[in-house]
């Protein structure tokens, strides 16, 4: 997650997929549904991303698709 799409992150031949969306829970959790990524890296999109991964724990989209948030996030 990454709220600034201008970096590197954005690259195809750095990302599986890329997504130009709102960071917020809902959205996440679409793209989570699709995407069954192995993991999420919050930490890469400030302060939002980190707080859409708190929402995303406390909503039960992680549990729900069989990840889990590490010791820092939850």
């Amino acid at each position: 997650m990454n709220s600034n799409p201008a970096t590197i992150m954005t690259d195809p031949a750095s990302a599986d997929a890329i997504y130009i969306e709102p960071i917020r829970w809902q959205t996440i959790a679409e793209i989570i549904a699709k995407e069954r990524p192995s993991a999420l890296l919050p930490t890469m999109g400030g302060q939002t991303a980190l707080n859409c991964a708190l929402d995303l724990v406390r909503e039960g989209v992680l549990e729900k698709y069989g990840r889990r948030a590490d010791r820092g996030v939850a």
